[in-house]
């Protein structure tokens, strides 16, 4: 009848709101699948850039993503509590708070800075990022791991979508011990001076890969996904 769905189009209709609402997803209640989804090439807080044979991606990391980890030995040590027939339930609710309260230790730790996971490389991925420098001129090995190590806080910095400069709190950059080709760096933003609406980019200026300026945007307040842990 006009006006009215035939059965096999309010399914297609359904089948189609499933697939928006399932990308518009905000939250997760699983641990394993929010870190999935954090690792995941596909990840909206993934941005990546190849320019002139370099290969630069920036990852956001939010609180959750930095407590994966103690969630997961929060769970560990209430099963294995709860499954000891030993302890008496008074006993067993002091050790679950004590270390829920770990865990809230270590998110209070994290909570006056946002995260970001910087990895440098080149595009093909034999090259490794300290020595293939090297064969490319630039000095010696001490004064360019120097610069990697100590020379960088200038060259990153935020720009709000006012305009103003928002200078790098620090950043540390990971041992690879001769495992990984490219260079991993963990940028530091102070919260306080975090652009409140998450509006703007992450600028790197040329730091030596000839990749010139390069520019990311910040991941907005509104299109953050959250994990919803519950103890």
């Amino acid at each position: 009848m006009p006006g009215h769905l035939s059965r096999g189009s309010l399914c297609l209709c359904i089948f189609i709101t499933l697939i928006f609402l399932s990308s518009c997803q905000h939250s997760f209640s699983d641990i394993d699948a929010y870190d999935q989804f954090l690792r995941s090439e596909d990840s909206p807080y993934l941005q990546e850039v190849v320019r002139s044979g370099a290969k630069v991606s920036l990852r956001y990391l939010p609180t959750d993503a930095l407590l994966l980890n103690q969630y997961r030995d929060y769970r560990k040590t209430r099963a294995r509590t709860l499954d000891d027939t030993r302890k008496s339930n008074q006993e067993k609710e002091e050790i679950l708070t004590q270390a829920w309260s770990n865990v809230e230790k270590r998110r209070g730790q994290y909570a006056h800075s946002r995260y970001f996971a910087l990895s440098i490389g080149y595009e093909d991925d034999s090259k490794d990022l300290v020595y293939h420098s090297l064969q490319a001129g630039f000095g010696n090995y001490s004064e360019w791991l120097q610069k990697l190590l100590f020379g960088l806080e200038e060259k990153i910095y935020l720009v709000d979508d006012e305009g103003n400069e928002i200078p790098l709190g620090t950043y540390h950059l990971e041992r690879s011990y001769g495992m990984t080709k490219n260079r991993t760096l963990l940028l530091v933003f102070p919260e306080r001076n975090f652009p409140k609406n998450g509006k703007g980019e992450l600028i790197i200026d040329e730091f030596g890969l000839q990749t010139g300026q390069l520019r990311f945007e910040l991941p907005e307040s509104q299109n953050l996904v959250t994990l919803n842990f519950e103890k």
